[in-house]
């Protein structure tokens, strides 16, 4: 079928505001317009929701009247409703699922046509975290003629890989008189041919898809007619083997695969939930550099820009369902319609992820307290059931809180329905602490004990029945069960598939130990709009897990919203081999005598830099990351300190901020230089400086440019932030903000203040332009403009 970009030009409106309508281009998030207040659900990130109205006028040519027309949208959030010249065609409750509408016999060709979209998320709140409203992902116009290949009608399967051999079956609604002929192509080049609606085919000299060679196939496939060509479709896919067994753990292609990995949630910071194509690509690309070779779409399945960039990069995806299945964790979440939807959502998720390789495992769901009880496990058993059935090639895991459901299983259930701040709920409590606040804060004062608390008989035997359903056990916070389970339970394969950050040296440490344990998804890779300070430093008063207004971001991940790798990302590549070259961690001068208070997911909040001007005298603490044995610290060639490195870092407390080059020498244990970093100090920042990812642009493709205080030499200065003023011209400012985790300031601004030096700028260029031009300016130092060309 022949595939219609969607998503231009759309009427945007909220319900009974018809007198401010908007034109806006898809993917499009409603939410980050709104206003926050303190009033409202930190889970949101203190954002309200609201019901929105998309409308698109479309003319339909006159030779598709004898034409199947199908629109497909790739997740509204949510209530979606859909109407064609006023008439009802579609309704999907459930924001993340993928859904087709076929509409060919409800337009008029020839003539004008509304398509209209009510996104309904007015009943608030409803997730556990910022989830964006409206149209956030894209939308397709599938067209064919009646005889055709549907959308999603090619599934290929990897039968062998050694020698390999596929499988593909081509499902077309009427096959009569018809016959269909399917071409391989690698590298631009037919290198096999098939023909039958189900066949088999050797791939001579395949070259495999796996996360360190993510080779992708085309399958060009048409459908003939008495002979003739009628339709044509195009499937991107791997080929790829998935086996799995108590005494290995995972293999791809034969191979160990030990899964590094990260979750994450599906906002692309200051764009809020839009799930723009190349926002998508640009997070898989950099958690790929990062070292990550492993997703969790935690909690709702992903989309499919994310599903193409992981099959691009190589990143192995864990594609999970839902975050709740009967059990309400907010009051107006998706437990209402679990019942009845779930296996159509279940069933949307699979045929959506069946051809991409890097998905390798399905989550039913996360933290479901009722997976202690015997509804709970039915339904899983239900669930599984329908994963093996649609595809029996990837396992099945859900991520196990095993502290919940020892409580459930005691009759003391974390998540209830009381004491949360709903939309014109009386009960609006200031602290507003919800069933998730609660858990998270109980969490949080546990701290790492509560990877211990699994190994408890009480708490072990309330998850026993679950992990007993599943392919894959998936532990959230469990790591204590890891030495104990191959003796205790030696048919279980594991996962850890929520793990603490500041856990990872020993989790890895017993990935590479136990062949049971496939691989760590810390908790998080990238931070997120949504449980706002849930792991963010606190200091002074400003601690604890139960932050106030205005906090914004979670604060959890290693890399910030802009995409910048924290410190701790490099303590990672330290940690799985990745990395031999030390790599310095200085802990904010800002903050310098002040009672800093980690949390669970984030002890730390350090800064690669040594450049904090007006802090001279201070003292800080300075953590070195590094493969090695031994560390030495020196200032302007002068020997500070040396230690000895465990678990892959050496911290030096105490040390003076003295403007200078502060060097890491790293040594292994016959005393040879493993490696050495080096940091050099700032004057008081002067300049602003224009840094755009990329030296020229794309139309249609969004241009990422970062912008930041320096001193005349260039370098970033950290210890003062300045309100930045952004101008474009030639394109549109479609987001402005920095990794600050409190702000009262709006991403849709054209201002916004920097954090440790730093505001990022997302621009789509005009599509007649050749040039985009970018000017910061700023209060008394010196601005900076630069012109970007057109590719």
């Amino acid at each position: 079928m022949q595939q219609i970009d969607f998503n231009k030009t759309w009427t945007f409106y909220v319900d009974g505001d018809e007198q401010n309508k908007g034109t806006v281009n898809l993917p499009h998030d409603a939410q980050i317009r709104e206003a926050r207040s303190p009033d409202l659900c930190m889970d949101s990130g203190f954002f309200p929701g609201g019901k929105y109205i998309y409308v698109k006028n479309y003319s339909f040519p006159n030779e598709f009247a004898e034409q199947e027309v199908y629109l497909e949208f790739d997740g509204v959030y949510m209530n979606a409703e859909v109407l064609v010249n006023g008439q009802s065609v579609g309704f999907q409750p459930y924001g993340y699922t993928n859904f087709i509408v076929p509409i060919h016999k409800h337009i008029k060709v020839g003539e004008n046509n509304e398509i209209k979209v009510v996104a309904d998320n007015s009943k608030f709140p409803n997730a556990r975290w910022y989830t964006g409203s409206g149209i956030y992902r894209n939308v397709v116009l599938h067209v064919g003629a009646k005889k055709h290949i549907p959308p999603y009608g090619i599934k290929i399967d990897t039968l062998d890989y050694k020698p390999a051999k596929i499988a593909i079956s081509i499902d077309v609604p009427d096959t009569q008189d018809c016959t269909v002929k399917t071409d391989i192509i690698f590298d631009g080049e037919i290198i096999a041919s098939t023909s039958g609606f189900k066949s088999e085919i050797n791939i001579p000299d395949a070259q495999l898809w796996s996360d360190e060679h993510p080779n992708l196939y085309t399958a060009n496939v048409q459908l003939l007619h008495n002979g003739t060509v009628i339709d044509e479709a195009k499937e991107t896919f791997g080929i790829r083997k998935i086996e799995w067994d108590v005494s290995y753990g995972l293999k791809i292609n034969g191979n160990v695969t030990l899964l590094r990995g990260g979750c994450i949630h599906h906002d692309n910071g200051v764009l809020g939930a839009a799930a723009y194509t190349d926002a998508e690509d640009r997070k898989v690309r950099i958690l790929k550099e990062a070292g990550f070779n492993a997703l969790r779409s935690s909690h709702n399945v992903c989309s499919k820009a994310m599903l193409d960039a992981c099959d691009k990069y190589g990143m192995y995806m864990m594609d999970e369902f839902a975050d709740m299945w009967t059990q309400h964790k907010h009051k107006h979440d998706y437990a209402t319609q679990f019942k009845e939807w779930y296996e159509k959502d279940l069933t949307a998720m699979v045929t959506k992820d069946y051809n991409h390789p890097s998905v390798i495992m399905y989550s039913i769901g996360n933290e479901v307290g009722e997976s202690a009880t015997p509804e709970g496990l039915d339904y899983a058993r239900k669930m599984t059931d329908l994963l093996h059935r649609l595809d029996g090639s990837r396992p099945v895991t859900c991520g196990i809180n095993i502290l919940l459901n020892g409580l459930v299983s005691m009759g003391k259930g974390l998540y209830q329905d009381e004491g949360r701040r709903d939309v014109g709920s009386e009960k609006n409590d200031k602290k507003g602490t919800s069933g998730s606040t609660f858990i998270n804060g109980v969490m949080s004062r546990m701290g790492s004990v509560i990877n211990l608390v699994g190994r408890m008989k009480k708490f072990d035997q309330a998850s026993k029945d679950i992990f007993g359903i599943l392919d894959i056990a998936g532990y959230n916070y469990a790591s204590g069960r890891y030495k104990v389970d191959p003796k205790q339970y030696p048919e279980r394969i594991t996962v850890g598939s929520e793990t603490l950050p500041p856990s990872l040296y020993k989790n890895w440490e017993a990935v590479k130990k136990y062949p049971n344990l496939v691989g760590d998804f810390m908790w998080t890779a990238w931070d997120y709009i949504g449980e706002a300070g849930l792991g963010a430093m606190g200091y002074g008063d400003n601690s604890g897990v139960l932050k106030e207004y205005p906090m914004i971001l979670s604060g959890c991940g290693i890399i910030d919203i802009t995409g910048e790798c924290r410190p701790e990302v490099y303590w990672t590549q330290c940690i799985w081999g990745l990395r031999d070259k030390p790599y310095l961690a200085v802990d904010p001068l800002t903050h310098a005598g002040q009672k800093a208070t980690p949390t669970m997911w984030r002890n730390t909040d350090a800064t690669h830099s040594w450049a904090w001007p007006g802090y001279e005298g201070r003292k800080t603490t300075v953590t070195v990351y590094a493969s090695a044995y031994k560390v030495k610290l020196l200032l302007d060639g002068r020997k500070i300190v040396s230690k000895r490195v465990k678990a892959c870092k050496a911290v030096f407390r105490g040390i003076e901020y003295i403007p200078g080059e502060l060097k890491a020498i790293a040594y292994d244990a016959s005393g040879q230089i493993v490696g050495e970093d080096i940091l050099r100090s700032a004057d008081r920042y002067s300049v602003l400086k224009i840094s755009p990812e990329q030296e020229v642009f794309t139309s249609g493709k969004l241009l990422y440019t970062n912008i930041y205080l320096t001193d005349k030499k260039g370098t970033r200065v950290f210890s003062a932030d300045k309100k930045v003023k952004v101008n474009v011209e030639g394109g549109i400012l479609l987001g402005l903000g920095s990794a600050s985790a409190t702000t009262e300031e709006s991403y849709l601004d054209d201002e916004y203040t920097t954090y440790n030096g730093k505001v990022q700028a997302v621009i789509m260029p005009d599509s007649d332009s050749d040039t985009v031009t970018i000017t910061a300016i700023a209060d008394n130092i010196e601005g900076d403009s630069i012109t970007i060309y057109k590719k």
